[in-house]
C-alpha cells in the first residue's frame, strides 16, 4: 500500500465501478491479486480496514469528501458509506480527520439524511454518540419531511437515543408525535414545544395532545395539560381541538381530562361548524353530552368509577364511627 502510495502516477481518487480506492476501505471484500497502476491502489483498499483507510487518508491528493454516484445509483461519500454499514472502527477514523463533512448527505435512502438522521434512523446508538460527541455535526438538521433527529427517535420509540439527543444543546426538541415513554422524556424538557403543529406528509398537522387523545393515553393527557404552556384549543388543519377529537372517539375518561382544566373550550366550532355538542349528539351519546354541560355525575361510566373508589373509603369511615361510638358507650358504663 504505501510503495503504491508513494507512486507519482497512482491517482488515489480513480474511480473503478463507482467507487474510490477509499471508498472501497470501507466495503467488505477479500484482497484481490495486485494488478499495476490505480487498480493495483484499488484493490490493495477491498479489505474492510480501519488501517487501509488511515493510509489512504495521509494520502495529499485525498479527496475525502468525494461524492460517487454507483451503478445502484447511490450518491454517496465514504463516511456515507461507513455510517451506512455501521462501520464504527473508520467512523472514528473519518471523524478524526478536519476535513470529514460530517453533515453530507446521503442521496441513495428513502429520503436524503445526514449521517445522525441515518444513524438515529437505524437505531445505531453507538455511531449516534460519536457522532453527537463531533461539535462540527449539525443536530438541527430536518429532512425534506421536517424531521430532525428527535423525530427520528420518537417514531421508532428509541429511549435510549431520546435521552442522548436530549442531553445534546444542539438538538431541537420540538418534537410533534412519538410513544408515551418518548413524550414524557421530552415533556421534562422546560422548553419543549408541545403546541406545535405537525406539517409532514405523515402527520394530521395536529399537536402532540391530539395524538395523545388519539392513542387514548391518558396518563399522558395529564402530563401534557400540567405544562403551563400547553394550550388544549389549538386546532388541527380541519379546526378541530382535541376536546373534539375524544368525544368523536367516545372517550368519557378523556373528555372528562380535558373538561377539568379550565383552559379547555367547550364549544369550539370546526371547519363544517360543529362543535364538540354537536359531535355528541351526533354520535347520540347521552353520557357524553351530560358531561359537555357539566351533568358529569349523570355518566353511568363515571359514577360507577366513583363508586368503586368511594365505597371502600366510606365503608372504613363507617367502622371508625363504630369504633369511637362503642369506646365511648363503654367510658361511659365504667363512670
Amino acid at each position: 500500500m504505501e510503495t503504491l502510495l508513494d507512486k507519482h502516477y497512482t491517482d488515489v481518487n480513480a474511480v473503478h465501478q463507482g467507487s474510490t480506492p477509499l471508498i472501497k476501505a470501507v466495503i467488505s471484500g477479500s484482497l484481490a491479486a495486485v494488478e499495476q497502476g490505480n487498480r493495483a491502489l484499488w484493490y490493495s483498499a477491498a479489505q474492510k480496514d480501519a488501517a487501509i483507510a488511515q493510509q489512504l487518508l495521509c494520502h495529499p491528493g485525498i479527496d475525502i469528501n468525494a461524492r460517487l454516484r454507483a451503478k445502484s445509483g447511490k450518491a454517496l461519500t465514504i463516511f456515507n458509506e461507513a455510517v451506512i454499514r455501521n462501520n464504527l472502527e473508520i467512523v472514528v477514523v473519518l471523524l478524526a480527520d478536519k476535513r470529514i463533512d460530517p453533515n453530507i448527505v446521503g442521496e441513495n435512502l428513502r429520503t436524503p439524511q445526514t449521517p445522525l438522521l441515518y444513524t438515529t434512523d437505524r437505531r445505531h446508538v453507538n455511531i449516534v454518540k460519536l457522532l453527537l460527541e463531533d461539535s462540527r455535526v449539525d443536530g438541527a438538521y430536518q429532512d425534506d419531511r421536517g424531521y430532525n433527529a428527535l423525530h427520528y427517535a420518537a417514531e421508532n420509540g428509541d429511549v435510549l437515543i431520546v435521552d442522548l439527543l436530549l442531553a445534546d444543546s444542539r438538538i431541537d426538541n420540538t418534537t410533534r408525535q412519538g410513544h408515551g415513554q418518548i413524550a414524557s422524556r421530552l415533556l421534562i424538557k422546560e422548553d419543549v414545544e408541545v403546541n406545535t403543529i405537525g406539517t409532514g406528509e405523515s402527520t394530521e398537522r395536529s399537536t402532540s395532545l391530539h395524538y395523545t387523545v388519539e392513542e387514548r393515553n391518558l396518563a399522558l393527557v395529564h402530563q401534557l395539560l400540567a405544562k403551563s404552556t400547553a394550550d388544549p384549543n389549538v386546532p388541527d388543519k380541519d379546526r378541530q381541538t382535541p376536546l373534539w377529537w375524544a368525544v368523536n372517539a367516545g372517550d368519557p375518561l378523556l373528555v372528562i381530562s380535558l373538561l377539568e382544566d379550565p383552559r379547555t373550550q367547550r364549544y369550539t366550532k370546526d371547519k363544517s361548524g360543529r362543535t364538540p355538542v354537536d359531535v355528541a349528539k351526533s354520535r347520540c351519546d347521552h353520557d357524553l353530552l351530560y358531561l359537555l354541560s357539566n351533568c358529569r355525575y349523570y355518566c353511568p361510566a363515571v359514577m360507577f368509577a366513583e363508586a368503586v373508589i368511594l365505597s371502600p373509603v366510606l365503608f372504613l369511615l363507617y367502622l371508625v364511627a363504630a369504633m369511637v361510638k362503642w369506646a365511648l358507650s363503654q367510658d361511659h358504663i365504667l363512670e
